[in-house]
């Protein structure tokens, strides 16, 4: 299987027969980069869209948006604009998260020139599932899953998207800091806001949780999953990018170049043996 297709785990392997579900991020980046194998970018894009997806549709809060954030940030990646130089300062998920964060960060700045805004409470959201907002039930978890996603909608994009990133992703406050651009204790004070601030929504919506059980929900949630298409749809985008071709020609090239060099080196030697030079 090619790049455009969507491969399984079993079929994600280079040349060399290595499996590429268990490489490293960083060892993918250099067998695409350096060696030009394809099937590394498919095992980064198999890999990573979900997460990309669910980062670029949090700051987004546009499924659209969030596709086109996604396959700009990747195809940045497949066309070389984009290097994961400084290694030292982290990982390469902290480094193509920080990318697609600020590439959503543009394009939502972009998408506000056209679209003004609008401002729905989880109290409306909730009265329109007809449930009363003020009681105190049992609710069903697909709704407290609603209410939760509406409430996460509502907040700032600078308090939702370290919410999304620690809970959500699992990432420890450094890393997200790391992502963002900004310190640890910010990180720290941005997530405990954004918290209080959901509880606050939560409760008045008539969902009473904890500190740590909101926590808990947090990072127990499938918000915002990559749509089906989207993998196959970022696949087809490299294929049809002109370093896919350049990428298959200078591999081509090297395994030519390699076999001739070494034949001219051994006809040089024996030409010089022959002749007797010093």
């Amino acid at each position: 299987m090619g790049i455009g297709t969507l491969s399984p785990s079993s079929e994600l392997r280079g040349v060399s027969g290595v499996d590429y579900t268990t490489c490293l991020d960083e060892e993918l980046y250099d067998k695409f980069f350096r060696d030009g194998e394809l099937r590394a970018f498919e095992a980064l894009v198999a890999r990573w869209h979900d997460s990309t997806y669910r980062i670029a549709r949090c700051i987004c809060r546009n499924p659209t948006l969030a596709e086109e954030t996604v396959q700009d940030a990747f195809m940045k990646l497949f066309s070389r604009k984009a290097h994961f130089e400084n290694r030292g300062a982290g990982s390469f998920r902290s480094w193509f998260l920080s990318l697609v964060t600020n590439q959503a960060r543009m394009s939502t700045r972009s998408e506000r020139l056209a679209v003004k805004k609008k401002t729905v409470s989880v109290r409306d959201f909730v009265s329109r599932k007809g449930l009363d907002a003020s009681q105190e039930p049992a609710l069903e978890a697909g709704e407290l899953h609603s209410a939760l996603k509406h409430s996460l909608e509502g907040l700032e994009e600078s308090l939702r998207t370290p919410v999304v990133l620690h809970f959500l992703e699992g990432m420890q406050q450094k890393e997200v800091a790391s992502v963002l651009g900004v310190s640890q204790q910010m990180v720290s004070r941005r997530i405990d806001e954004a918290v209080s601030m959901l509880r606050a929504r939560l409760a008045r919506a008539g969902f009473a949780l904890s500190v740590p059980a909101l926590c808990e929900t947090l990072a127990q949630c499938t918000l915002y999953p990559a749509p089906a298409h989207l993998q196959a749809r970022l696949l087809e985008a490299a294929r049809a990018q002109p370093v896919a071709h350049s990428i298959r020609a200078a591999r081509v090239a090297a395994q030519t170049w390699w076999p001739v060099s070494v034949a001219g080196c051994i006809l040089a030697v024996g030409i010089v043996a022959a002749v007797g030079l010093p």
